[in-house]
């Protein structure tokens, strides 16, 4: 197999045993393996940071004569830490280095498989899968009544689990503000977010005055989504209300 060929398999094979751990770890919730898989920087780490960095050991270790196979090895380990550590040299880095560290030696697996084994190009199917559905919206919702009264959204379901999109319009110069009240029987977790007109999220402040409310300052008249998030939720009400004030001082830009 041509070298590059054989560093795609080492990176399709760190990125089935990710997929993998990431399934067995929501216990195969769909909604969270696609919100993980359509995250852009697991792929650039692993496909993009992983065989670049395998290129690199490959020329290190062509031009340190002495490099044997242990050299080899703390070489993977050592660039699997090196991104995270750079990126956050703290506790979190050393420990999302360790992670990378051993998807790493993985990736190392991969290529020595990859030069034995034909089947090796087996390591593509799960990767590939996994890009045919990203396509796709996994949030399911069963018994699901939703009435809308002004600046209120009334919301009852039965079974929750993804994300639900309260679109609301916003004028420039005022500030955007919002509550929402979720109870449930019985779920995994549940959160709420705010997304501006492109779907992209922006960052929310609490109000001062006013326990539990969230709000921005939108630049320009916009459609802002309040996003209501449930994860294995059942028989569930959710109370979203909003509204638009003068700026209240120590609040947002102050």
């Amino acid at each position: 197999m041509k070298e590059l060929e054989t560093k795609l398999i080492g990176a399709s094979l760190a990125m089935s045993f990710f997929i993998l751990y990431i399934s067995l770890s929501v216990s195969f919730n769909l909604f969270l393996i696609h919100e993980t898989l359509t995250t852009l920087w697991v792929w650039l780490f692993i496909f993009v940071y992983g065989i670049i960095s395998s290129f690199l050991i490959g020329w290190i270790r062509k031009k340190w004569k002495q490099a044997g196979v242990v050299t080899g090895f703390l070489l993977y380990i050592g660039f699997g830490y090196l991104i995270f550590i750079i990126m956050s040299p703290n506790e979190f880095g050393l420990i999302a280095g360790t992670v990378g560290a051993i998807f790493a030696l993985i990736f190392l697996m991969g290529e020595k498989w990859a030069k034995r084994q034909r089947m090796a190009r087996a390591a593509y199917m799960l990767p590939v899968l996994a890009l045919c559905l990203t396509p796709f919206e996994w949030t399911n919702k069963e018994g699901w009544t939703e009435v809308r009264q002004g600046e209120t959204v009334l919301i009852q379901y039965e079974a929750f689990n993804g994300e639900h999109l309260i679109p609301i319009e916003a004028k420039a110069g005022e500030q955007l503000f919002f509550k929402v009240d979720h109870h449930f029987r019985d779920g995994g977790e549940h959160g709420v977010s705010l997304y501006d007109e492109e779907h992209n999220l922006r960052p929310m402040t609490e109000h001062p005055l006013e326990e539990g409310v969230l709000g921005v300052e939108p630049s320009e008249d916009s459609t802002y989504y309040i996003v209501i998030r449930g994860i294995a939720a059942k028989e569930g009400k959710v109370e979203v209300t909003w509204w638009q004030e003068n700026k209240v001082v120590g609040t947002l830009d102050d």
